[in-house]
């Protein structure tokens, strides 16, 4: 990128009970063919100059200054004359959010191939394939094994665009049926990303690299298991096997009642109203 030269004005505007400092760039145009002013932010500037900036705003003002520019042609990148950019870091953040977008180019999609849904890489044929990573009967969660690992992956995200996590048990409504969710919080008061959000997504990419055997197939029509609709569970009656000489039994059980609060003021859902009793006191 060119080092282009031009010079900081620190300017006041605003109304006379709501006045304000704006700083300036003044530089050629893109085309150099005309003087213009750009607007500055923090992020812009050296660290340097962000120092002075702290100290005194006026002292910024007709500093002579160099500076590039990003792949949308802003001044992105300001120090003094005589002197180097010293935020390496903002740097390269920079390059990641104003890089330039992808030419549009055909894309080619094999129909007889899936391909991995978080990181689109295709899955390649297993045949042949031993030893650790080759098809054998699952070891199973249901205990700890000899010779077998278990333990926990701590993760670290940083979040470089915008992420999104919905409350959908906060959703509201308005007259017209538009959905409202909020962000998600949690018990912190931080917003909450659910750790099932990141396990899939370690999932899928382990999938992808080890070129395992695939356990979610959207578009396929054999099902690789099976699961009750959660309604169902309303119908069916919880039994208890018992043994009484040589013969077995199913013993019918009863439901049952346990005391529980409301929760957030909301009122009882999922039948809880006429299953749950009450502590004293608790609101209907």
């Amino acid at each position: 990128m060119t080092v282009e030269t031009g010079k900081l004005l620190c300017v006041t505007e605003g109304s006379r009970r709501n006045k304000r400092q704006v700083i300036y760039l003044e530089c050629q145009s893109v085309k150099k063919s005309k003087l213009v002013k750009v607007p500055v932010t923090t992020d812009w500037l050296s660290q340097a100059l962000v120092e002075q900036q702290q100290q005194s705003l006026d002292s910024l003002n007709n500093i002579n200054v160099e500076f590039k520019r990003n792949n949308n042609n802003d001044p992105h990148q300001i120090w003094e004359l005589g002197k180097q950019w010293d935020r390496l870091q903002t740097e390269a953040l920079s390059a990641v959010v104003t890089r330039s977008k992808p030419e549009n180019q055909p894309k080619v999609v094999s129909s007889d191939k899936f391909h991995n849904p978080y990181n689109f890489v295709p899955a390649l044929p297993r045949d042949g394939v031993r030893g650790e990573l080759g098809d054998r009967e699952p070891k199973g969660h249901g205990r700890y094994l000899p010779n077998r690992w278990t333990g926990r992956i701590a993760v670290k995200l940083t979040t470089v665009t915008p992420l999104l996590i919905p409350d959908a048990a906060g959703m509201t409504a308005d007259d017209k049926d538009h959905k409202t969710f909020p962000i998600r919080i949690g018990a912190d008061g931080n917003p909450y990303l659910p750790p099932t959000s990141i396990k899939g997504m370690l999932r899928s990419a382990y999938e992808a690299v080890t070129n395992s055997r695939l356990s979610v197939f959207e578009s396929h029509d054999a099902r690789l298991a099976h699961r009750l609709p959660a309604q169902d569970g309303a119908n069916v009656k919880p039994v208890c096997v018992e043994k009484k000489g040589d013969h077995l039994y199913l013993r019918l059980l009863t439901v049952a009642k346990l005391p529980r609060y409301d929760k957030n003021g909301r009122p009882p859902d999922k039948g809880e109203q006429r299953s749950a009793l009450k502590y004293r006191g608790s609101r209907e």
